[in-house]
């Protein structure tokens, strides 16, 4: 049986409801990602590895993939493609913020500029499993003056 690619996985959880965690792993963290983020948060992420789970992508698509919500805040809604942009967005992004979620997690947002939106993905350190996973995705519009 043939690995999944990034695109069929998004599009198998986009919508898909299950309570039983899946992982699409990306692979480890290298030299470059390990030093910005040492700088970053003082913190060594050596050996972790990049991931996205289900409950993340369908997430992601509920809150970021409706234009009825999206619009309104002047947005622009994620689409299934958005995703193979992750790693361009972590190795080559414009913006890098390091923030505490509501829950106490460390979250790492990255901006990067595309030709008409912002795309803006963020991911959480998790210690116990060694992982920088997948929190959210989402498009922001470029105004014109």
């Amino acid at each position: 049986m043939s690995e999944k690619t990034l695109l069929d996985f998004i599009q198998t959880f986009s919508h898909a409801a299950t309570n039983r965690q899946e992982k699409y792993i990306f692979g480890e963290v290298n030299q470059s990602e390990i030093a910005t983020l040492l700088q970053l948060t003082n913190l060594d992420v050596s050996g972790f590895r990049r991931i996205i789970d289900n409950f993340g992508v369908r997430h992601a698509f509920k809150k970021h993939g409706r234009p009825a919500t999206e619009e309104p805040r002047g947005q622009i809604p994620i689409l299934p493609k958005d995703f193979e942009q992750i790693l361009e967005i972590v190795l080559f992004f414009d913006e890098i913020i390091a923030e505490q979620s509501k829950k106490g997690l460390l979250i790492v947002r990255y901006e990067k500029q595309f030709e008409d939106f912002i795309l803006i993905y963020a991911e959480e350190i998790r210690f116990g499993q060694r992982e920088i996973a997948f929190q959210t995705l989402y498009k922001r519009k470029i105004r014109k003056p």
